[in-house]
């Protein structure tokens, strides 16, 4: 196969065993990594904003679910600027929209709002049962997506070196630097039997995947909030060289 590393070493007869058995085989390692919001956790805005909608007049419920979208900016500087903090993007929220709540208070209703996708994590343990590395790449603030990784114990299924957040890292997906931090990440994780091919993204964003394939990883499209997490593994194992490999183990 052409995911094979070859050495040349001196030829010494030994009784025929599975690759994956052989102590120190020479078969690169596979990682998947996965987004945060809408794969591993439902944090996204329009459950803070309905949640805000609650506080005002029923007419005006649509409109308040839609802010995110009316502030964009503030979420690309969240996301990406280290010194712009939580209280800063809430800030401008109130400010763009003359919303009476404070940020203090807007914190509270996303706090309620989050939620996680158990089916995802119960496949997360059977990648990590069969000894597949798994990782985080997020488009987040650092001290809000720290508030998500404590409450849903994300430090049971991921190492700290192998999540990527984008605030603090200063790069956000879809752009190219952020993959890379990834598997730079991941070359000091898996030493030599890592390979940038053998590293797969799983987003619910196809915009990140395809710029995550561009990148040269693998990468499928998956939605936690309207598929199982069979539906996942499905995809995964669809991926043959992954396929093959993970049918092996």
């Amino acid at each position: 196969p052409s995911n094979l590393q070859h050495h040349h070493t001196p030829f010494h007869p030994t009784p025929p065993q599975p690759l994956h058995a052989v102590p120190g085989a020479f078969m690169s390692k596979w990682a998947v990594i996965f987004d945060c919001g809408g794969v591993l956790a439902d944090d996204t805005f329009p459950a803070v904003y309905r949640l805000l909608s609650g506080n005002y007049p029923p007419e005006k419920a649509e409109y308040i679910t839609n802010t995110h979208s009316r502030n964009k900016a503030s979420w690309v500087k969240l996301k990406t600027d280290p010194a712009f903090t939580e209280t800063h993007y809430w800030e401008a929220i109130i400010a763009n929209e003359k919303y009476g709540e404070t940020p203090e208070e807007l914190g509270v209703l996303l706090r309620k709002s989050l939620s996680h996708y158990e089916h995802t994590f119960k496949q997360i343990s059977i990648l990590k049962e069969k000894g597949i590395t798994v990782g985080v790449c997020s488009n987040h603030g650092t001290a809000w997506f720290a508030e998500i990784s404590s409450k849903f114990s994300f430090g049971n299924y991921f190492e700290d070196e192998l999540v990527v957040v984008s605030q603090t890292v200063s790069a956000a997906k879809p752009s190219p630097k952020i993959w890379a931090i990834v598997d730079e990440r991941l070359s000091r994780h898996h030493g030599d039997s890592h390979a940038t091919s053998n590293v797969i993204f799983v987003d619910d964003k196809e915009t990140n995947v395809s710029a995550a394939r561009e990148f040269g990883f693998e990468g499928i499209q998956f939605d936690a909030r309207k598929e199982d997490g069979e539906t996942m593994m499905k995809k995964l194992l669809a991926i043959p060289q992954f396929g093959d490999y993970y049918m092996k183990l």
